[in-house]
């Protein structure tokens, strides 16, 4: 780590101030050397949309939120309970199945308002195999209505099925929205 950090820092005129930058390009440099994961670029919306594929879509309502208050991190919101449906989109019209219990999501929403999510979801497949989908993402409120919310995540898999493991090399990009308990999301592969 530290020698790929130093040659950058060589190979550039990099100040003080870009240090942070320049320690997220080292670490995203050796995600891909050495965890052969995608790495996506910042992209406008737009053009985000012209190269990616559906992969699957959820549909899932959640329990009531547990909240514990004034933490040292923020406030923790809990949704159990979740229960759905997700579905795959062209081409992956085989991959359906259910979201069951225990999946939840430990949202934290912070001092500045902003909200992270860190979902943990089991999924059995329409066929029964079993898998577990991680969750870590953002979300916004609806300035007007506080129950409606989008959020985007990056989604994984795991599974130890042999014809599904190729799910074990993936992330997805969720974008989705939320309407009280009721939560709907895409997600997407980008294309190469």
């Amino acid at each position: 780590f530290f020698q790929l950090l130093e040659k950058r820092k060589e190979k550039t005129s990099w100040t003080a101030p870009q240090y942070p930058l320049l320690l997220v390009q080292v670490l995203l440099k050796m995600m891909q050397e050495k965890m052969q994961l995608i790495v996506l670029s910042m992209r406008p919306q737009s053009m985000l949309a012209q190269t990616r594929s559906t992969f699957f879509s959820s549909h899932f309502t959640t329990g009531e939120p547990i909240i514990f208050a004034n933490g040292p991190k923020g406030h923790r919101c809990i949704y159990p309970d979740m229960k759905g449906t997700f579905k795959g989109g062209p081409d992956y019209e085989d991959f359906h199945g259910i979201i069951h219990g225990p999946s939840s999501d430990f949202a934290t929403i912070h001092s500045d308002g902003s909200i992270s999510l860190d979902v943990n979801m089991v999924m059995r497949t329409h066929d029964g195999i079993p898998l577990l989908g991680k969750a870590i993402g953002r979300s916004t409120r609806d300035p007007n209505d506080p129950v409606k919310a989008n959020f985007t995540t990056a989604f994984t898999f795991e599974t130890g099925d042999g014809n599904l493991n190729f799910l074990n090399n993936i992330i997805t990009i969720g974008h989705g929205k939320k309407d009280g308990n009721r939560i709907q999301i895409d997600y997407y592969l980008l294309e190469d």
